[in-house]
């Protein structure tokens, strides 16, 4: 919603997090971007994040 008005946005994202350096990928949400690590559509909370640009996440 924040592109339709032109607007930038970011979200804080929690998840639980097995390992914290973010090689398990128990915390990762989606992504409109291939992870560089995993090679999937993949963000990883705890190494990326927590907090990301609005347009890098699906909800």
């Amino acid at each position: 919603m924040p592109k339709k008005w032109g607007i930038e946005a970011q979200i804080s994202m929690e998840e639980r997090m097995a390992c914290g350096i973010g090689a398990c990928l128990a915390c990762v949400c989606k992504s409109k971007d291939v992870d560089s690590h995993s090679h999937v559509h993949n963000k990883r909370v705890c190494k990326d994040g927590p907090v990301f640009d609005a347009r890098e996440v699906e909800l």
